[in-house]
């Protein structure tokens, strides 16, 4: 009987040993959990019971720390941001728009509920909305801040409209990915009849058959937003940064003189403070971020319109390249401008100071663990949930809840809409004519 009692003390004391150990774990390792793992190891269990047993990787404390940098520049509000068709633009736009959003910024908008400012025409008057200005929203501006919507972009035109401290940014890409991305995007195989295993192929071999086909209007109706006579595959990133190229029909073409496009890149130079790659997307995103005085929490983005190109894959490197170099024949201007801007983009990289390279792999770390808290456990954004991501010799901590993983998650371009209707309602009507063009 004697032994029993002990061994049931013993029993008791390991069981205790154990709960201490748990409680311990939980205490002082729970935020170094790697909560993809865990949920591998215990599939089929509830989704629900799971997120509240990781409590604590989520809703780390709001710390007030120190700041570890000392801020000696002003946060910039006023930028041009134009987009060049298929160039991560609308990755870009969770950051843009949710700048703007949450600091009550005035945006160009485009007329009624339409996507573009007139784009690919040029921009007019008609094309936007008035700035808001209401006796419902009497702390609104009246002026713009941010023009971030598909618009060609029109120097004159775009520094009259906005503010005098207006800074002007853009991203472009190579030009032969672009155009993967802009034949799957647009699904030119499919308006264009084309059954070889190889489109891309057979579409460059015979380059000026499918372009006239395509710009024709007996496909017109086929075709979403592009109006006849308008090439989407030749040098399409020119033309949205406002080169005249002969679209519309009588405006005149430089694409042939080189002087003239010389003349024209260097003029861009000189306006855009900042052309971004998307191939160093990261890169990019830091030197914006250094360059207009934002925090890390201001450029988490979400990924948009990202396609996967299986059929594409399987095409060896040799045929890539072989195709990259017929391309070029069709589309020498926008590899003209991304060979000019590549040059410079690593030109102001090399001017950065106190760690460049270090805080990028900070932040691509930052942003997998926001976006790992925001998606990677299927969270009900209702609940009330905080990331803290702690401060870095870069930047401030900051905490990221499930409303800012709401704002990544949805439509912001809707939702300026509405915000813009709802402000304004009858109070302030446009007297602007419509435009007649059609356009998305």
């Amino acid at each position: 009987m004697r032994y029993k009692s002990l061994l049931f003390l013993l029993l008791c004391l390991y069981g205790f040993l154990l709960c201490m150990a748990y409680i311990n774990y939980r205490t002082h390792w729970a935020f170094k959990f790697k909560p993809k793992t865990q949920l591998k190891s215990r599939k089929g269990a509830d989704e629900l019971e799971m997120v509240h047993w990781l409590k604590d990787y989520f809703t780390q404390p709001a710390k007030k720390e120190n700041n570890v940098r000392l801020k000696t520049c002003r946060e910039k509000q006023n930028f041009v941001f134009i987009k060049c068709m298929k160039c991560a633009t609308e990755t870009l736009e969770t950051i843009l728009r949710r700048f703007g959003l949450t600091r009550n910024l005035n945006f160009v908008l485009p007329i009624e509920k339409r996507l573009y400012l007139g784009w690919p025409y040029p921009i007019e008057p008609g094309d936007y909305k008035p700035p808001r200005k209401s006796p419902l929203c009497p702390q609104c501006r009246t002026g713009y801040n941010i023009l971030t919507e598909h618009a060609i972009y029109n120097r004159t035109f775009m520094r009259h409209l906005m503010p005098s401290d207006t800074v002007f940014i853009t991203i472009i890409r190579e030009p032969y990915k672009h155009l993967i991305s802009t034949f799957r995007y647009f699904k030119l195989q499919k308006l264009l009849n084309i059954t070889q295993p190889d489109a891309v192929g057979e579409y460059l071999t015979n380059y000026r058959m499918y372009e006239s086909i395509y710009k024709s209007s007996a496909i017109s109706e086929k075709r979403y937003c592009i109006p006849n006579n308008f090439s989407l595959t030749e040098n399409l990133m020119f033309h949205c940064l406002g080169m005249p190229l002969g679209f519309p029909n009588g405006r005149i073409s430089i694409g042939s003189n080189p002087k003239a496009i010389l003349k024209y890149i260097n003029m861009l130079d000189q306006d855009f403070s900042l052309v971004m790659l998307v191939e160093y997307f990261h890169e990019s995103l830091i030197l914006l971020r250094r360059m207009m005085c934002w925090t890390f929490k201001d450029i988490i983005y979400r990924k948009v319109n990202v396609n996967t190109y299986n059929s594409f894959q399987k095409i060896s490197s040799e045929t890539k390249k072989l195709q990259d170099q017929l391309y070029m024949t069709y589309n020498h201007v926008d590899y003209v401008l991304y060979e000019y801007f590549n040059r410079t983009f690593w030109e102001k990289i090399a001017r950065q100071r106190d760690g460049f390279f270090e805080e990028v792999r900070h932040f691509k770390n930052v942003h997998k663990d926001v976006i790992e808290f925001c998606y990677g456990f299927k969270m009900n954004f209702r609940s009330n949930q905080t990331l803290f991501v702690p401060p870095s010799r870069w930047d401030d901590g900051f905490n990221f809840t499930t409303f800012d993983c709401n704002f990544l998650s949805h439509n912001s371009l809707s939702r300026l809409h509405t915000r813009y209707n709802a402000e304004t309602k009858e109070f302030y009507q446009t007297t602007k004519p419509k435009s007649t063009r059609t356009f998305c």
